[in-house]
């Protein structure tokens, strides 16, 4: 049996399969016991919680970043600076924590980090569509360079497919795309969207990327996330 990556890469080139991948990674603050502040800030607590919580529900990846402003967080005065923001905070804390995952679990799963898109940068950081285009692409390729297996891209709810976000996005897939790394879009979009399932209903139905219908809030039981990756899995 091919090994989860190589499953992963094959998905990235547009061969069937399946992986399922809830989106939970706040929820490994659980197991740390430490405050979610500086879990997200810390490579080692980051790393140590999400091989904890991999052990705990068993699924075929792990989420080793997820937006929620983690590039605004790992800033300076707001200012969209890719060397200081690669350096510090959330975004350099997972970029360890990828790096650190992948020699730990080697081929055994795959690794998703969860960007916060060009659109939606560019209303955080109060800076233009091109700039937040440009870095976008570069945060992708070092995601990408630190091991991950999946991209996923996160915009407001009501973003508009302008020309200058499909060229941005069209570049991050093509940097993917070299890495054999799938860049998906949780909002539809010209790229491909994962398909998202209720926690509490999962199936045995659809191929792809399978994750969760919305991201796994820190008080998430464990136990739900485990009954959610059986229920894909048809594991009673």
């Amino acid at each position: 049996m091919k090994s989860v990556r190589k499953r992963a890469k094959a998905l990235s080139k547009g061969r069937e399969g399946r992986l399922v991948i809830p989106l939970a990674f706040e929820v490994a603050a659980q197991i740390s016991a430490r405050p979610l502040d500086e879990f997200r800030s810390d490579p080692t607590q980051l790393t140590n919680g999400l091989v904890e919580l991999h052990k705990a529900i068993e699924s075929d990846g792990i989420v080793c970043a997820l937006a929620a402003e983690m590039e605004l967080l790992s800033s300076r005065d707001k200012q969209l600076d890719l060397e200081y923001i690669r350096n510090h905070g959330p975004v350099s804390a997972s970029l360890e924590a990828c790096k650190r995952l992948r020699q730990t679990f080697g081929d055994q799963v795959a690794l998703l980090a969860a960007t916060t898109g060009p659109q939606l940068l560019a209303k955080q950081f109060n800076v233009s569509d091109t700039d937040c285009g440009t870095f976008f692409s570069q945060l992708i390729k070092l995601f990408c360079e630190a091991g991950v297996d999946v991209l996923m891209v996160i915009e407001a709810e009501n973003f508009v497919q302008t020309s200058t976000w499909i060229e941005s996005v069209t570049t991050a897939r093509n940097i993917a795309s070299f890495h054999q790394v799938s860049l998906l879009s949780w909002s539809e979009s010209i790229l491909t969207s994962p398909l998202k399932l209720s926690l509490d209903s999962p199936s045995l139905s659809g191929s792809g990327f399978i994750t969760t219908d919305c991201i796994i809030p820190v008080n998430e039981t464990i136990g739900a996330l485990s009954s959610f990756v059986m229920g894909c899995r048809g594991v009673d």
